[in-house]
């Protein structure tokens, strides 16, 4: 069962859907683990150096590392019946959460380019992150380093959706950067991205070459071309 309900547009025709998958999904609820032991290791010392263990940290760490081994797990199994991504004819669509606002969408047109990123779980299950390159989100999705106190401070990175450099503040790269929308888990992710790209630049039959300016546009969505306002024939035979 799709987890789009409600989502899509009446002429909205989907071209492809999927899940996370679930090893990979399912790992990032562990990383807690690693705090949980530091936590009840460093607490243990205490009671070897003969504070009892009611005076010791081990009051508060042991409930805090079951929290830790129990709640992320069971909470991550839950949310991933709810996660998904799809591909249609007009949009990218990102579902990260239980709640049905947790819908991430941009429309196929202000997709400027695809990254694929390959991290250290990836790496063990074969999957990989999507990263879409779009005004609001124009920069790469990558670890940068940052001054300290240098919210206002300029950087200068490249822009990936238009094409140059230009310079930003700490603050807003970081958030940028953080908050980037992405596909994670993806099963072959270079797949993904060929098709993505393919939609985006006119694999569909309802993209058509203007005969004036030669620009590409949506005929199902323009009743003409929205960069020089020529009308279209009805001599389909440019269409690719």
């Amino acid at each position: 069962m799709s987890v789009f309900k409600d989502v899509l547009d009446p002429n909205e025709d989907v071209i492809w859907e999927a899940k996370p998958d679930t090893n990979a999904f399912m790992l990032d609820a562990f990383g807690g683990y690693v705090f949980a032991l530091i936590f009840l290791g460093g607490s243990l010392l205490w009671i070897f150096v003969g504070v009892p263990w009611y005076m010791s940290p081990l009051v508060i760490t042991i409930p805090a590392a079951i929290i830790l081994f129990v709640v992320p797990p069971i909470w991550q199994y839950k949310k991933l019946a709810h996660v998904g991504y799809m591909i249609t004819n007009q949009r990218l669509l990102a579902k990260t959460g239980i709640h049905d606002h947790d819908v991430w969408f941009i429309e196929l047109e202000k997709i400027k380019d695809v990254l694929v990123k390959i991290g250290i779980v990836d790496r063990l299950f074969g999957t990989g992150k999507l990263y879409p390159i779009t005004p609001a989100y124009p920069y790469e999705p990558k670890i940068r380093g940052y001054s300290k106190r240098g919210g206002h401070k300029l950087k200068k990175v490249y822009n990936l959706a238009e094409q140059k450099y230009e310079e930003v503040t700490e603050l807003q790269l970081y958030l940028k950067t953080k908050g980037h929308p992405r596909l994670e888990g993806l099963r072959e992710p270079y797949a993904v991205k060929k098709l993505l790209k393919e939609v985006i630049f006119g694999a569909g039959t309802n993209y058509v070459n203007c005969k004036y300016c030669y620009a590409r546009y949506d005929l199902n969505k323009e009743g003409k071309c929205p960069h020089c306002g020529g009308t279209q024939s009805q001599d389909y035979s440019n269409i690719t």
